[in-house]
């Protein structure tokens, strides 16, 4: 094959994302992993939607059954996709929590782990207006 069969496809615009108001993430922070890729955004935003349920869900799971060290595990896992996401409160709260969880060996207390279902279900309702947006 030579280099002149080779297809080109131009790079993307940059898109003003800080245009649509999101709250809870910076999806202009994120492109720095998507190279300003819509399609690959998009992937990558469906996929910390995927993740961050199943990690809510592990949470709560572990919260339920008082297993401490799950849910420093659960509580450190939001943390790297709140990372990601640039959801800079999230990243605070879970922060806490996460120092909270490594204090003590009691089970976290309901309320203080709902605070940080609260700021996922925040983070998810601008993941899912973003990804409709572009589809």
């Amino acid at each position: 094959m030579t280099r002149a069969s080779v297809a080109y496809k131009r790079p993307s615009q940059p898109t003003p994302y800080n245009m649509l108001h999101l709250q809870h993430i910076n999806v202009n922070e994120i492109t720095a992993h998507a190279g300003r890729d819509t399609e690959v955004l998009l992937g990558l935003l469906r996929l910390a939607v995927k993740v961050g349920r199943e990690q809510v869900e592990n949470l709560r799971g572990f919260a339920e059954l008082g297993d401490v060290e799950g849910c420093r595990f659960a509580i450190h896992s939001m943390l790297n996709t709140f990372n990601f996401l640039h959801a800079h409160e999230a990243v605070r709260l879970a922060t806490e929590l996460e120092t909270l969880a490594h204090a003590t060996s009691k089970p976290i207390p309901a309320a203080t782990v709902e605070k940080l279902f609260l700021v996922w279900d925040e983070v998810e309702q601008d993941l899912i207006s973003f990804i409709h947006l572009h589809n």
